[in-house]
Parts: structure tokens; sequence; C-alpha cells
């Protein structure tokens, strides 16, 4: 048996630290959001009107203050920042106690009470409407329309892909088959 020594020790030392330096430069290095000089920035950008002392980055694409939610450094218009939470862990759908979101745009018509994620997104529904991201899908069935993954879906009238209803002979495999080759 080999134990290890105390140069081996101090080694292994030396490599957690330089590792956790790298790691904490990488982040320093990427944020997008930043406070200096009491103004808060994306990027090199400011946010006007953005509350330093309230402001927090919720990801590298959210953040919000006391009275706003932005993505990436814009303002979203409507948005709850007290409510405003994640849905999914791709962190593309967002629900305030108004809304709900996609990728920073509230999606029009939405029930916020029963919207759900079908498959973890992007196709959605609540208790009316059908959705692929922030789009309605005007001409699915709503009884019959089922998500068989984030870019396929079927209803008893066909397939859609990208939440556009394909030819009306295609079938899900064909649909699958189209992604697959794009």
């Amino acid at each position: 048996h080999s134990f290890p020594t105390r140069r081996s020790s101090d080694l292994m030392k030396k490599v957690l630290l330089f590792v956790i330096v790298i790691l904490l430069v990488g982040v320093l290095l990427f944020a997008d959001y930043s406070i200096k000089n009491n103004k808060v920035y994306f990027k090199e950008k400011i946010i006007k009107g953005a509350d330093t002392k309230t402001f927090k980055e919720i990801n590298y694409e959210y953040s919000k203050d006391k009275s706003n939610v932005y993505y990436y450094g814009e303002k979203i218009d409507d948005a709850n920042p007290e409510t405003f939470k994640e849905i999914n862990d791709a962190g593309l759908f967002y629900i305030d106690k108004r809304n709900v979101f996609f990728k920073g745009q509230k999606i029009k018509g939405a029930d916020v009470k029963t919207f759900k994620l079908l498959n973890n997104g992007p196709y959605s529904k609540d208790k009316n409407y059908i959705f692929f991201k922030e789009v309605l899908i005007d001409d699915a069935d709503y009884e019959s329309f089922e998500a068989t993954d984030s870019i396929c879906a079927r209803d008893k009238n066909g397939v859609f892909y990208k939440g556009a209803r394909m030819e009306k002979d295609d079938t899900l495999n064909s649909c699958v088959k189209y992604y697959q080759n794009k």
C-alpha cells in the first residue's frame, strides 16, 4: 500500500487552489451583469432605472430589482419582480402572478393559473390554448393535442413541427425525420 506523502498532499492543495482561482476568474470575466459607480450594467451597457441596492442576477439572462425584471439587460414589460420565477429547468419559461414569459416575451393570452408545460416545453397549454414557445397554435385540436418531444407534436388532425402544422399526409415519423435532417 502506498500512503499519500506530505509532498503529494501539498500538490493536491495547490491543484485545488488553482482550479478554484480559475473558476472565480471565469465567473468574473464572463459575468454579464455588474454594478459599477452606482449603476447597473449588462455587459457594458447601463440598465436605465435599475436599483443598485435591490438588484440581483437570477441567471445569465435574467435579473431583477425591487421594481422590474430584465432579460439580457432589457426591462420586461408587465413582469412582477416579487412573484417572477422559473417554471422549467431549462430557464426558458417564467411566470409571475399575472403573466407567463418565454425568453423575456410575454405569452399573450396565456392563463397563469392553468398554464403548464408539455414534456418540459417548448409546447405548453392552459385551459384555453396551446402554445409553441410564445406563439399561440390556433389550428390545434385542444382535446387531442399531444407534444411528443420538444419539436414534434400531434393532434387528431395531423402533425406539428415547431408549432406549425405539417402537410395533411405527414406522420409523426416524417416530422422526426424532417427535424433530424435540419
